[in-house]
């Protein structure tokens, strides 16, 4: 049965109802009309017993007590049972908005937090000193002085960082992009005709396709005494485009406790793409 309790306004989801034999022919819990489960079998069990509602109980005494009403009087009378229960049905529907529009608004609303209380505390937000996050620089106007003494006389012994070798760099381009720095290294070994070690480095980002370019390029250190060799066209292949290598950057000498590693020769330093 789909259906409302005429008294509680609930969904009716048992057999256990009495449903109204009169005019409005609406159905009740059991409980809510104060009726049990043997009067409910009772009179479904005899087809000549009815029940009624309260409306249409005293509905019926009114048409029994004047058995000259006309049918208008009769329609009237249930127009008007009829009338009174859907006003209240539009009161309760009412009721029901309105405690649904209090809700969503105060679910929406930033001072309800269901289950959960509000710190009581301030959130503060940290503000840390520009000396924490800064290393400090020396006053633009001071100059600065490299120390004189050997490390020899010191009574504590300190490890600085050594001067790598002076290099002369060649730029080396539309090298074929299959080309590894192996093959590049015995190349210019051959080219110069030395035993040196030679400081090659790919100008291509580590994680660059290289089918996406058509030739790539190298940095080449060698020795500086080799600069008017290199220079040399007449060494290189044909179809390889070289030029002098020209950066930026500086030597920095640095300072370093004996405690810390020692950084040695080789460092890779990074070349900014031609």
């Amino acid at each position: 049965m789909d259906t409302n309790c005429y008294q509680c306004s609930k969904p009716i989801k048992s057999l256990e109802c009495m449903q109204c034999s009169g005019f409005c022919n609406q159905a009740a819990h059991l409980k809510c009309v104060s009726l049990k489960r043997p009067s409910m079998d009772f009179v479904n069990e005899h087809c000549n017993l009815l029940w009624f509602c309260d409306k249409c109980n005293d509905l019926l005494k009114l048409v029994r007590n004047k058995p000259m009403t006309t049918v208008n009087d009769i329609v009237s009378a249930v127009s008007q049972v009829i009338h009174s229960s859907l006003s209240e049905l539009k009161e309760d529907l009412h009721e029901t908005k309105q405690l649904t529009k209090s809700l969503t608004e105060k679910l929406h609303s930033n001072d309800f937090e269901p289950n959960r209380e509000k710190p009581v505390w301030p959130r503060i937000k940290r503000t840390r000193d520009k000396s924490e996050r800064e290393t400090p620089r020396a006053h633009p106007s001071t100059k600065l002085v490299s120390g004189t003494k050997s490390v020899e006389k010191q009574t504590r012994a300190v490890e600085t960082v050594p001067k790598p070798p002076e290099k002369f760099w060649i730029y080396l381009s539309r090298i074929a992009r299959h080309v590894t720095e192996d093959d590049v290294s015995e190349l210019v070994k051959s080219c110069l005709q030395t035993e040196q070690s030679v400081d090659v480095r790919k100008l291509v980002r580590k994680d660059a396709d290289l089918n996406q370019y058509a030739f790539i390029s190298f940095k080449i250190g060698v020795d500086l005494q080799l600069k008017e060799t290199a220079l040399d066209p007449s060494i290189w292949p044909k179809g390889i485009y070289f030029r002098e290598f020209e950066s930026q950057e500086t030597n920095k000498d640095f300072w370093v406790p004996a405690k810390h590693p020692r950084i040695g020769e080789g460092t890779p330093v990074t070349a900014s793409t031609q």
